[in-house]
């Protein structure tokens, strides 16, 4: 009962932020932080609220424009489902069951599982596999999921379809979205749509009529780069910012290629911390890796990175190559995560 009180409370208030801010950013964002303040409780909720209070102390912060140009120009009722489903679904209630779930299984349990389903061939993963996987991870507490996909994401669609409560990030080419499956996606309210952009592709015409054709649909939606040892020091130069500045997006993920270049991940990890701190660039800039391991760290005092490839086998290390002994084809999620994660 109490949470299905809370459940309607924060939808409420989602509903009316949303409306306040496309009026007053800075009054609509200080209710929603000041309701914050009621439901918080547990030490990870309150570092969310401290930073974003920070943030949004200085009445010039240009978040408070990026956030206004996210509902003005994002479908009202994609952004009220996607910012539950992710902010209290997943982050606030999900976390709470990760943590109970972590005790009885004497294992840890990531936040957000990641999906690489690049190379899909006849032995992949079927789309009721993934169904079957995402399903036990929502009575683990797990609602946040992210696909990397390449084509064919239609696929995906009855999964989309079915985990309404869910947020779902799918990272796809600006060739493999076209309006019928925009419609489509954007139905189902669930889903943050990202379209990969390397750093020579600021110009293409491609990639402007995929973002175009994005925001005539009022659909949540960004950008993301992968970065190496070429392309991180063009990345973290105020030209690409410029550049990227004119494409008007409200964030942009940037994902590391190797895991081991830790000069390129060094140098990523201070621009984007240097962006944050300086609170003067329009979008959201997010360093991938980190920030899902800074957040898994948070909830339960871990900082793995879990994916599953097309095959089905598990990742724990973004340095790992699939494990074959832990395939989630043969084996539960609950039963794979006992044996890769147990630590306690």
């Amino acid at each position: 009962m109490h949470n299905k009180v809370n459940r309607v409370l924060v939808e409420s208030a989602i509903k009316k932020g949303i409306s306040d801010i496309k009026d007053n950013p800075q009054r609509g964002i200080r209710n929603l932080l000041d309701l914050g303040t009621y439901f918080i409780k547990d030490k990870f909720e309150k570092n969310i609220l401290n930073v974003s209070r920070k943030i949004f102390n200085n009445p010039k912060s240009p978040y408070y424009d990026m956030l206004k140009n996210v509902v003005l120009n994002v479908d009202e009722n994609i952004l009220k489902t996607f910012s539950f489903n992710l902010g209290y679904n997943s982050l606030t209630n999900g976390a709470k069951i990760i943590n109970k779930n972590k005790e009885l299984y004497k294992c840890y349990i990531p936040w957000i599982i990641n999906f690489n389903l690049k190379d899909q061939n006849d032995d992949s993963l079927s789309i009721d596999d993934i169904i079957k996987i995402v399903d036990e991870g929502k009575t683990l507490g797990i609602y946040s999921y992210v696909f990397f996909i390449d084509k064919n994401i239609d696929f995906l669609f009855p999964l989309l379809e079915k985990e309404k409560d869910s947020a779902f990030f799918l990272m796809t080419e600006k060739d493999s979205i076209n309006k019928k499956d925009l419609e489509k996606i954007n139905s189902f309210k669930n889903t943050y749509i990202s379209i990969s952009m390397e750093y020579k592709d600021l110009r293409s015409v491609p990639l402007k009529n995929t973002l175009n054709l994005l925001k005539g649909s009022k659909s949540l939606h960004g950008v993301h780069s992968y970065y190496n040892h070429e392309s991180a020091p063009i990345i973290t130069t105020n030209r690409w910012l410029r550049k990227l500045k004119k494409l008007n997006l409200s964030s942009a993920f940037l994902i590391e290629s190797n895991p081991k270049d830790l000069a390129s991940n060094i140098k990523i990890k201070n621009f984007t911390d240097k962006l944050r701190r300086k609170g003067n660039f329009k979008a959201f800039l997010v360093n991938y890796l980190k920030d899902i391991t800074s957040i898994q760290n948070s909830i339960s005092k871990d900082k793995s990175y879990l994916q599953i490839d097309s095959l089905g086998n598990l990742q724990i290390d973004s340095s790992d190559i699939g494990n074959k002994n832990i395939n989630l084809k043969k084996i539960s999620l609950i039963e794979s995560l006992i044996l890769s994660m147990k630590n306690i």
